[in-house]
């Protein structure tokens, strides 16, 4: 069950939780308003929110992105497992196979 200090309550609203030693802020979505909820949250209970409007969130996001663009290595983090030799030969044949039947059919 949600607190009831929460903006908005919605079990099903996607949401980011960042701890912090003072407070937790926690970001949400709620496509039912068309806003993200920006909330502080201390021992449960929300203490203070902001609904940001979806070019205003735009806004919020550019300005971090262009700010810590020169402070961190950072895009999208693949996390892969690697595939046996033999396994990674035979996919590979596969896939060119595959390659090869798409372009013989043209």
């Amino acid at each position: 069950m949600q607190p009831s200090g929460m903006p908005w309550s919605s079990p099903r609203a996607p949401r980011l939780l960042f701890l912090t030693p003072r407070s937790d802020l926690r970001l949400s979505w709620h496509s039912d308003r068309d806003r993200f909820i920006v909330s502080l949250w201390r021992d449960q209970e929300c203490v203070a929110s902001a609904p940001l409007a979806p070019a205003d969130s735009a806004e919020v996001a550019s300005f971090i992105v262009t700010h810590l663009a020169g402070r961190t290595s950072w895009g999208p983090r693949l996390v892969t497992a690697a595939l046996p030799e033999r396994r990674q030969r035979r996919h590979l044949r596969s896939w060119a196979d595959a390659l090869r039947r798409l372009v013989g059919s043209n």
